[in-house]
């Protein structure tokens, strides 16, 4: 329901702004930082118009207790370090607290569709270009290709698993 709801104001924001959003939640980044992995996915998926460069990546990391939103140059006038920071403090914290994943999610984005479409600031953004930018028709999803690599390590153990009870096995004959 959440995810329903959070795509459809992203995509109503998208329509009246040609501003993309993507939202990015995992369980983990690994050894990275918040700033190095949420630039990957930006960078790799090529989020926003490049005649504006009006994208933004949302990412939280339930587990590690972070959340961190990502602008192209063209949304920071915007959307500031400081604006970011307030709709992280006052949105998405609270409902973290509570254990409510879809609630920051919906909270923050509805608050971001909110101040990029204000009148005042839609047409700075607004790209002449039309369509998706970059790989985000792609579809890639970051926890289907996390769950297909915990499938591959999981494989991979079991076929070695397999291979030394083998040869434990025959050693024993």
């Amino acid at each position: 329901d959440a995810r329903g709801r959070v795509n459809a104001t992203l995509g109503s924001l998208r329509e009246r702004t040609t501003a993309e959003v993507a939202v990015v939640v995992v369980p983990s980044i690994g050894d990275l930082s918040p700033e190095e992995f949420s630039e990957k996915i930006f960078t790799s998926w090529g989020i926003g118009k490049s005649d504006r460069d009006n994208g933004l990546l949302f990412l939280i990391v339930p587990d590690d207790r972070v959340a961190r939103i990502e602008t192209g140059y063209g949304l920071e006038g915007v959307l500031p370090d400081a604006v970011c920071s307030r709709i992280i403090r006052e949105s998405v914290a609270p409902a973290m607290r509570r254990g409510d994943l879809d609630g920051a999610v919906t909270a923050a984005t509805a608050e971001i569709a909110r101040i990029l479409t204000d009148p005042a600031v839609a047409d700075e953004i607004r790209s002449s270009q039309s369509g998706v930018s970059g790989n985000a028709n792609e579809g890639l999803d970051v926890e289907v290709f996390l769950n297909f690599i915990w499938i591959v390590a999981g494989a991979a153990f079991i076929f070695s698993l397999a291979l030394f009870c083998h040869d434990l096995w025959k050693g024993r004959k």
